[in-house]
């Protein structure tokens, strides 16, 4: 018969080696963007998540300012936001300070962590006379 000093002994270790295995290594996380896409952990975001970050700032841009019929796409690998205003329209100061609010505090430019470009901020494209402003995402510098 074993002594029960030992066994009591033996199986502290055992204890003490399997929860330092578990706060090494954690529980166990599939890797991919899962159901919900890259959002589950958007802070960390790769570039392939660019699609989804233009449809979530085209959603919330297209819920609050339908009547300019505005636009994101990728452009590039920023945001590309383009509305349809024209340069006297007495909307565009409203349009600026929107773009600015939703840089600096929308649920969807924090959770991505997108940033004005601020050479691009406001700007006039040329060929369709389409107002235009650009976020970048936090894997540009």
């Amino acid at each position: 018969m074993s002594n029960p000093i030992e066994a009591f002994q033996n199986k502290i270790r055992a204890e003490r080696k399997q929860h330092a295995a578990k706060n090494l290594a954690g529980p166990f996380k599939p890797a991919g963007p899962g159901a919900t896409g890259y959002s589950l952990r958007a802070d960390r975001a790769s570039v392939t998540a660019l699609p989804e970050i233009v449809r979530a700032v085209a959603a919330e841009v297209k819920q609050d300012w339908p009547e300019y019929r505005p636009d994101a796409a990728a452009q590039e690998g920023c945001v590309a936001v383009l509305f349809d205003i024209a340069e006297d329209d007495e909307d565009l100061p409203g349009i600026f300070a929107y773009m600015k609010t939703l840089w600096r505090r929308n649920e969807v430019a924090l959770r991505y962590h997108l940033r004005a470009d601020m050479g691009r901020w406001g700007l006039r494209v040329e060929s369709t006379n389409k107002l235009m402003f650009v976020l970048m995402p936090p894997w540009l510098r």
